[in-house]
């Protein structure tokens, strides 16, 4: 998976969790922060997991 990719998958699920949150429905803001922690820390897996593959195929 490309780096752009990522980036482009992270920050629109960050951008349609704060869109849905103020559009449609009042989350509280323990739902807000934990699902913005889980996006970020799925995107930090990805990014790191994309680096890695990148050095083994590298040797």
């Amino acid at each position: 998976m490309k780096k752009d990719t990522i980036y482009t998958f992270l920050i629109i699920l960050i951008i349609g969790m704060f869109s849905t949150n103020f559009i449609f429905f009042q989350m509280n803001n323990k739902t807000l922060f934990g699902g913005t922690t889980i996006s970020i820390i799925t995107g930090s897996i990805l990014l790191i997991k994309d680096r890695v593959e990148k050095r083994q195929n590298k040797k």
